[in-house]
C-alpha cells in the first residue's frame, strides 16, 4: 500500500495560545531537537536529499530522507504539501559513507536549518494526525500538521488537517506554501 505525506505548516504568533488550544484536544508526545543538512548537486537542480540528526533527551538519531514534494492548493486556494517520503534511519558509521559518497559525486551543501520542535498527536477523522510546533532558527514559529494517507484518502486528509489548524486557533490566512528552503534563502538575501 503506497502511503502519501499531507502536511501543511502555519505562521505562529503565539505560541502559548496555540499551546493551550493543543493540550485541550491532543495529547503531547514530547520535545526534540532537529539539526537538517541538505545536498544538492553540482551548480544544478536542488535535490530533495536531506540528513536529519535528531535529539532529545534520551536518544540521538540519523536519519536519510528523499522527498517528492508537490504542492496542491483547495478549493480555498490554501496551499498544503502532497509528498512521496522515502526516509531510513542509519548509524553514524553509514553517515560517514553517505557523506564521502556526496563529496566525491559533486553533490554539496546548500542549506542547514535547526527545529525546535515540540510534538503532540491526535485522531481527527480517522487519521493520526502529528501536530509539530517548530521554532525554525531565523524563521519564527510554526504549526506543522501531518497526515500519512493513502491516494485516495487525499482530499479527507485535507479536510482533517483543516479542522485540526481551526482547532489549535490558527486562521487559514496563516498558512504557509513556501518551503523552509525558500524562505531561509529569501531570508539571507
Amino acid at each position: 500500500m503506497k502511503m502519501q505525506e499531507i502536511e501543511l505548516k502555519a505562521h505562529v504568533y503565539d505560541s502559548e495560545a496555540v499551546i493551550n488550544k493543543l493540550s485541550g484536544f491532543a495529547e503531547y508526545a514530547g520535545f526534540v531537537n532537529r539539526y537538517d543538512t541538505y545536498y544538492k548537486q553540482g551548480e544544478g537542480k536542488t535535490y530533495p536529499i536531506r540528513i536529519r540528526k535528531e535529539k532529545d533527551d534520551n536518544s540521538e538519531k540519523i536519519f536519510l530522507t528523499y522527498k517528492r514534494k508537490s504542492i496542491v492548493k483547495d478549493e480555498e486556494g490554501m496551499a498544503i504539501e502532497k509528498n512521496e517520503e522515502y526516509e531510513s534511519e542509519i548509524k553514524e558509521d553509514t553517515l560517514v559513507v553517505i557523506e564521502k559518497f556526496f563529496e566525491d559525486n559533486g553533490f554539496r551543501i546548500y542549506l542547514t536549518k535547526e527545529k525546535k520542535v515540540k510534538t503532540w498527536k491526535t485522531v481527527k477523522d480517522g487519521f493520526r494526525v502529528t501536530i509539530e510546533l517548530c521554532e525554525v532558527e531565523r524563521l519564527g514559529e510554526f504549526l506543522e500538521l501531518e497526515i500519512l494517507a493513502e491516494n485516495d484518502e487525499s482530499e479527507k486528509a485535507y479536510s482533517a488537517l483543516e479542522s485540526v489548524l481551526e482547532e489549535a486557533g490558527i486562521e487559514k490566512s496563516a498558512v504557509e506554501e513556501k518551503s523552509y528552503a525558500q524562505m531561509l534563502k529569501n531570508a539571507s538575501n
